[in-house]
């Protein structure tokens, strides 16, 4: 599986998990450069298999508006990790947003937090970092850098590569990848790439279709099917068309995203008293 954004799997045929190999460029998300190493699992941690407490249902309703269902009480730009810096570390679960270069990132991060916290432009590989924010001070969103934009060096491509396969690899979060796909371009080859990179790894996923408001009534339904036969996806796997711009879709993407978080609770919020009763009466995350 060759890349000009994700690299392909040497040593094996397409989907081998062995002596993962990038050679891409980079971009505004897991962009990858050259990186060699070999795929470890991404375990659950033993807390979460000894312990499957999980949180209450999240409401819907009370406290959000119609596109945005969950109440952001707190949102905030935190800080800019590279190699060496880490995740952060504390067990919170993340929700890390990546696609191609351009595919609408940030306006869709932004979107679904009611405001703007993260960096928009028309200029793609704008996102250089892995961007990370604390919302409700119980979770994190993370905007990764896009794959397919080649104006990097070399050198830069190998630094972006390893940080992002390490950050995806890391067993100490519980994330959820929100993969997104332009729905104006449709799927491409990079898309299908990192779409059997994040299968090998077997992260939780789920596929977006972005710009989907640029697209007439008439080939809405043609071109989410196109997506899903491209990046693989089992026939019952849904496809979430969303639009930033007129906030379509918005609102089913929060469910998901919700459904995630109301996962099992971290060992350190069992630690600091935030037990299911405590939470019943928030959306927390």
């Amino acid at each position: 599986m060759s890349a000009p954004g994700w690299g392909r799997i040497a040593g094996g045929p397409s989907g081998a998990a062995s002596g993962l190999r990038f050679t891409g460029s980079l971009s505004s998300g897991p962009t990858v450069g050259s990186y060699s190493g070999s795929p470890a699992p991404v375990p659950r941690s033993t807390s979460e298999v000894r312990n499957p407490i999980r949180r209450p249902s999240w409401r819907l309703a009370p406290g959000g508006s119609s596109e945005t269902p969950v109440r952001i009480e707190s949102a905030e730009f935190v800080r800019s990790t590279v190699i060496g810096s880490g995740p952060s570390g504390d067990g919170s679960p993340e929700v890390a947003f990546v696609g191609r270069s351009n595919v609408g990132k940030s306006s869709l991060l932004n979107r679904l937090l009611g405001r703007k916290l993260a960096h928009t432009s028309s200029t793609p590989g704008r996102t250089r970092t892995l961007n990370w924010f604390r919302i409700n001070r119980r979770y994190w969103f993370v905007d990764l850098p896009g794959y397919g934009f080649a104006r990097t060096s070399r050198d830069e491509r190998e630094t972006w590569a390893r940080s992002i396969d390490a950050y995806l690899r890391d067993p100490s979060g519980r994330r959820l990848v929100i993969h997104l796909v332009d729905a104006k371009v449709g799927a491409t080859r990079l898309d299908e790439e990192a779409a059997q990179y994040l299968a090998d790894l077997g992260v939780a996923r789920t596929v977006v279709a972005t710009k989907f408001d640029r697209l007439k009534r008439g080939e809405r339904a043609a071109r989410l099917a196109e997506i899903r036969s491209a990046l693989g996806l089992a026939g019952g796997t849904e496809v979430i068309p969303v639009s930033a711009l007129s906030g379509e879709g918005v609102r089913e993407l929060w469910k998901h995203i919700a459904e995630f978080l109301a996962g099992p609770v971290p060992p350190q919020e069992r630690k600091e008293g935030h037990d299911a009763e405590g939470d019943r009466d928030r959306p927390a995350g």
